[in-house]
């Protein structure tokens, strides 16, 4: 079939093209693809239509084509960013959770979450992420999650019922055409136990000080004692010395007084 008009459809080639052969069916809706002058590529939806003569024949056909271009970029770019969210959501370490903003339903996790709770994905998708939290708490945290955007510590449970602590952040966020939460959970169970383990140690080394001081007090006491007793006797017999002086002093002069009275 003849088709005089390309440059006229498509203003971006830089001439008609005089000869096109259509070896699509007729009659088919169909997505092309080309370059422009300048190497860039276009993309078009074609609609294929017969033309007929009097008789019914199919003697031509005529193609509209519509450029569809801008859509087919912003379908790359939303693609490209899906991929960038999907890498940081998954290659997070922490537990990051997507919920419904009403209801708290959770509509994605990634692998760290279920590492963190030992679910399986399809254990955890469709459910409520208020099961994390104790069956007696959960009223309270539905309140608090609606009103905060940082928790700094709660409690959760894992699917085996064990207990974690882990703090939370909570963001607005798009997903899928609705409006949803991405709470980031990070475990900070070890980290309390270090710290507990750290307050025991100190409280213990405390102890050991204050015992040591006890004894250090006791064994000061017990020398000054010793001291003072040795104080005491030195004291005697600095008092015996003296008076044995005194006594070989009279001695002396007794001596004395006699040998001068024997002259």
């Amino acid at each position: 079939f003849l088709n005089l008009g390309c440059q006229q459809a498509v203003p971006q080639f830089n001439k008609s093209c005089q000869l096109v052969c259509v070896v699509r069916p007729v009659g088919l809706v169909d997505e092309a693809q080309g370059a422009v002058r300048h190497g860039q590529p276009i993309h078009w939806v074609v609609y294929t239509s017969p033309i007929k003569n009097k008789d019914g024949e199919v003697e031509a056909a005529m193609e509209m084509m519509i450029d569809i271009t801008q859509r087919k970029e912003l379908e790359q770019k939303l693609i490209a960013s899906e991929n960038r969210y999907q890498a940081i959501f998954e290659s997070s370490p922490s537990a990051l959770f997507v919920l419904d903003a009403d209801t708290f339903t959770i509509l994605n996790c990634n692998d760290s979450a279920l590492s963190v709770y030992n679910y399986e994905r399809e254990e955890l998708k469709g459910t409520t992420f208020l099961r994390l939290f104790r069956e007696d708490e959960r009223e309270d945290w539905d309140s608090i999650l609606r009103n905060s955007k940082e928790i700094e510590q709660c409690t959760h449970i894992t699917k085996q019922g064990m207990v974690i602590y882990v703090t939370m952040r909570i963001s607005p966020a798009s997903f899928q055409d609705q409006q949803a939460l991405i709470v980031s959970c990070v475990d900070v169970t070890k980290k309390l136990e270090a710290e507990q383990q750290r307050v025991a140690e100190a409280g213990q080394q405390l102890e050991e000080g204050t015992a040591g001081s006890e004894e250090l007090r006791a064994r000061l006491a017990q020398q000054e004692e010793i001291a003072g007793q040795l104080r005491g006797e030195m004291e005697v017999q600095a008092q015996q010395l003296e008076s044995a002086q005194q006594e070989l002093r009279q001695a002396m002069e007794h001596a004395r007084t006699v040998e001068q009275e024997g002259e």
